[in-house]
């Protein structure tokens, strides 16, 4: 039976969820500028019959667009906000891009509190490349502009051949960062990403853990190799090669075999 609805944050926002199935939850968390349903509803629908199955909209996105999305430290919370309020406990999150570093952050805020498994496709705990990390992006001194110019000219190509749930989340960002990026939710929710870090949060990670890379990917293989290294709990990496940061989400049969994995 599916069921919908919002929960209530901890700011008194509203925040919009999809549930399928019974068991043992999973939380799944959407990437910038998509959503839940365009997301993942193909992958809870596959594991409803296992899992009770939960993606939501974070906020400043799908249907709860209408709450500021000023900072990942505040979709954190409401991540938190979420299990607390359908009272969930051995949780598995999973996390696609903006989706993963949530989870980075989930564990270095609250601990991990009540989740059981983790996994995350393509993401990075700090986004930017330093003279200290080679494992983020690699863009110029003005990380927005030029990040957005790199967006366009290398992902175009990908979400126009791709159709369905990538062009409207292609069509959200654009709509969202023209004509007026300052006045933008999403805007403003990249540029607390470019500065995020949350190396220290990936460290406390110490349950089983799941990471989908790919040499297509956003992020370089280096990234699979630092998680390894530093994620006190199970690690395991998958790589989805030839697929990119987008066409990975496709790759549904072996997402949902290593998701099933890590049910108890």
């Amino acid at each position: 039976m599916k069921k919908d609805g919002f929960i209530k944050t901890s700011d008194h926002g509203k925040i919009y969820f999809t549930e399928v199935g019974t068991g043992q939850p999973i939380v799944f968390v959407h990437g910038w500028s998509s959503n839940g349903e365009h997301s993942f509803s193909h992958m809870a629908e596959a594991l409803k019959d296992s899992a009770r199955c939960i993606y939501f909209d974070l906020r400043g996105h799908g249907h709860s667009y209408t709450y500021n999305a000023s900072s990942i430290g505040r979709l954190t919370d409401d991540l938190h906000d979420l299990i607390i309020e359908l009272d969930l406990h051995d949780v598995i999150l999973v996390g696609h891009s903006l989706g993963g570093l949530l989870i980075y952050e989930y564990f270095e805020k609250y601990d991990g509190a009540r989740v059981a498994a983790v996994a995350v496709l393509d993401m990075s705990p700090k986004v930017l490349c330093d003279t200290e990390w080679d494992h983020g992006l690699r863009i110029s001194e003005d990380p927005m502009a030029s990040y957005m110019e790199h967006t366009m000219q290398t992902m175009t190509g990908e979400f126009m051949s791709m159709g369905g749930w990538a062009m409207k989340a292609f069509s959200n960002m654009m709509s969202a960062i023209s004509p007026v990026p300052f006045g933008s939710v999403l805007y403003t929710l990249w540029l607390d990403m470019l500065d995020a870090d949350f190396r220290e949060g990936a460290k406390k990670i110490d349950v089983p853990f799941v990471y989908f890379y790919t040499e297509n990917g956003m992020y370089p293989v280096s990234t699979a190799r630092w998680l390894r290294r530093n994620v006190k709990g199970n690690y395991k990496g998958i790589d989805l090669y030839p697929n990119n940061h987008f066409t990975m989400m496709l790759e549904t049969e072996k997402i949902i075999s290593e998701v099933k994995g890590l049910l108890e």
